[in-house]
């Protein structure tokens, strides 16, 4: 079927009329996302300060969710590291969007490696001053019965953990976050508290032994039994008192300490899998029954040491 003259002339007339029409229509504006420290917040104009790349910019909180947006914007810290969804338009103001702060996946392997340089590091430099000074490691676990100390060495092992958990997490976040923050890790209470009560250990055990020795000394008794090189046997010294007989107390006190100490490098591993850029994080903490357990363990092990005889508890 032939189109006929006229109708073949309107429609050209028609597609040349619409396209100026067309060629004129406006453009969204872009969203852009744009990285900067927050500086503060004016809720009053509505308006977000932002540090961005050293300099001070402002961005208009203005959108249906616009009362969301300011809350939101509320809960940041001078000194965060934010994201923002920003739409820019020539000869106005920077609209703000969205928001979030900076987030920065660690893999499986690196979160290890660090982790495991952490706490090898922490470690060189106790046996370096330690070389120094002209001692051997081993006997910094020693008691003074000659045998490997249970208080000594689980709070060694306890100090080691949580000293390679902040050193892994101050240097990943100083990676992560584009080298802005180096302190501001904060430690939990009750990290604090399971820490505290490692230490009231070796300190309570070590009062006892001394007491009980002097007591012993005084009423002409045989006090503590020193064992020969030999006899520093690292297991069985952990295991048994200093009759060569098994001690509940120990092995309770012992695989307290191994549990708090896995599940807290499990915690730790998992913590540092997402590194989030603000201004102060606090290290993972500990269950309420792992504190507990670790509190019943250190009160068995110090009732233990009080209520038996010098030289066999």
């Amino acid at each position: 079927m032939l189109i006929s003259p006229r109708v073949f002339f309107a429609v050209i007339v028609t597609v040349l009329s619409a396209g100026p029409v067309l060629a004129q229509a406006p453009t969204p504006p872009a969203t852009v996302k744009i990285e900067g420290h927050f500086e503060k917040l004016n809720e009053q104009k509505a308006l977000t300060y932002v540090l961005v790349q050293g300099q001070e910019q402002f961005f208009v909180v203005q959108d249906v969710d616009k009362d969301t947006l300011i809350e939101k914007l509320k809960g940041f810290k001078k000194g965060d590291l934010l994201v923002l969804d920003v739409v820019k338009e020539p000869d106005k103001p920077s609209i703000l969007k969205g928001v979030s702060v900076k987030t920065v996946q660690v893999g499986r392997w690196l979160r290890f490696g660090i982790l495991l340089l952490s706490v090898g590091a922490l470690w060189a430099v106790v046996f370096g001053l330690l070389r120094v000074a002209g001692k051997n490691f081993s006997d910094t676990l020693v008691g003074e019965d000659n045998r490997y100390s249970n208080s000594k060495i689980q709070l060694v092992v306890w100090f080691g953990v949580v000293l390679g958990s902040y050193i892994a997490t101050v240097f990943l976040r100083w990676w992560a976050c584009e080298n802005c923050f180096i302190a501001g890790v904060d430690i939990p209470t009750e990290l604090v508290e399971l820490s505290g009560l490692s230490a009231a250990s070796f300190g309570g055990a070590k009062a006892i032994t001394t007491w009980k020795d002097n007591a012993a000394k005084k009423a002409k008794q045989p006090g503590k039994s020193q064992a020969s090189e030999g006899e520093r046997q690292f297991l069985s010294n952990l295991l048994t008192n200093d009759k060569k007989q098994a001690d509940l107390g120990d092995i309770q006190m012992l695989i307290i300490t191994l549990m708090a100490v896995v599940v807290y490098l499990a915690t730790a591993f998992k913590f540092l899998g997402t590194i989030q850029c603000v201004k102060t994080i606090t290290l993972p903490g500990v269950d309420t029954t792992i504190l507990s357990f670790f509190g019943l363990g250190q009160g068995a092990y110090l009732l233990k040491k009080a209520g038996g005889r010098p030289g066999e508890s």
